[in-house]
């Protein structure tokens, strides 16, 4: 069954407005948890299938599959959003990674810094909000005296 022109139509709606909200995202501070950024993208994609089911138009059965070809079609922008916001958290983590080995260039016998430290980068993604409004970020290296401690406040 080929969808109607105005559920086609809508689709091409929903597509462009959530692609500009994805660009609208700024990558910056504070920065929220992997997971967290999962969740509120997932609450987009509802929120987007929610304002448009309701202006799909024939059967239900057309209905279903246009609103079907939306989500997938939102889940596959929200997919390569992800994999960008990803990135972001890596390259951050790269960044204070560059930092610890420049306050403790003796902890580094030889270049291979990614060796070393890949234990922690799971935990620099892990972050943590103290009730005063202040971002903590701290990290360790395992079997280590050494670690750094970042914090920013946000109130």
């Amino acid at each position: 069954m080929a969808l109607l022109q105005t559920n086609k139509d809508l689709i091409a709606t929903g597509m462009k407005e959530f692609n500009i909200l994805l660009n609208q995202q700024v990558f910056s501070g504070p920065v929220v948890p992997e997971e967290d950024m999962v969740t509120v993208v997932n609450d987009w994609v509802n929120f987007y299938i929610s304002y448009y089911r309701q202006q799909m138009v024939g059967e239900q059965q057309e209905q279903d599959k246009a609103v079907q070809e939306l989500r997938q079609e939102l889940n596959t922008l929200s997919a390569s959003f992800l994999d960008k916001y990803r990135n972001f958290l890596k390259s951050l983590a790269n960044s204070v990674l560059d930092i610890e080995h420049d306050l403790h260039p003796e902890a580094y016998p030889n270049s291979d810094t990614d060796a070393m430290w890949s234990p922690i980068l799971l935990i620099i993604i892990t972050l943590t909000w103290n009730p005063s409004l202040m971002l903590t970020l701290i990290i360790a290296q395992p079997d280590s005296d050494i670690n750094l401690t970042l914090a920013y406040n946000l109130s």
